[in-house]
């Protein structure tokens, strides 16, 4: 009679578990779906004809050019040249790395979220987030700006490790 009932808690608590392995990457789809809504729809502005002009380019010249710039802008150039490679340069291609960008960020702020704060307070962050008009907005930036917040929290994240379990490696990785 005990492992009848023990049963349906431990499959419940299995299925409680899955879920919320899954609650950041639910968060990230749906920051991806916002961040792609009319993504294509208004012309490139200045800045982001910049990132055309910049990825553009042979790659000798992308990296004399990417070394004045911060590391995550760097990396956002490299991808995007590798991603216009085979996408084009429409105004859609040009800002889809930053919207997958910016629902990573998303993702990995629920995973923040809920390791110092509990669940409910991850899923909170990362609607917070998802749901930010000024992050949707750069998200929607054919920029490196969205990148730069994954380094963020990925800085963040490794921080809270290094803390939680002191050693060295981990120091070194934040």
């Amino acid at each position: 009679m005990i492992t009848s009932v023990a049963a349906p808690d431990g499959r419940r608590a299995a299925v409680e578990r899955w879920a919320w392995r899954l609650a950041p990457v639910a968060a990230g789809l749906g920051a991806l779906v916002l961040n792609l809504v009319a993504l294509g729809r208004k012309s490139l502005w200045i800045d982001e004809a910049q990132t055309v002009d910049l990825v553009t380019q042979s790659w000798s010249e992308l990296w004399r050019d990417i070394q004045a710039f911060e590391a995550p802008h760097g990396v956002y150039y490299a991808a995007s040249k590798l991603w216009l490679s085979v996408a084009g340069t429409s105004e859609w291609a040009v800002r889809f790395p930053s919207a997958v960008a910016g629902a990573l960020a998303v993702s990995l702020t629920c995973v923040l979220g809920s390791r110092l704060f509990g669940r409910g307070a991850g899923l909170v962050a990362a609607g917070a987030l998802a749901t930010s008009v000024y992050v949707v907005i750069w998200s929607q930036q054919g920029r490196g700006y969205s990148l730069a917040l994954v380094a963020a929290v990925l800085a963040t994240l490794a921080f809270v490790s290094a803390l939680e379990h002191r050693s060295g490696w981990r120091w070194a990785l934040w």
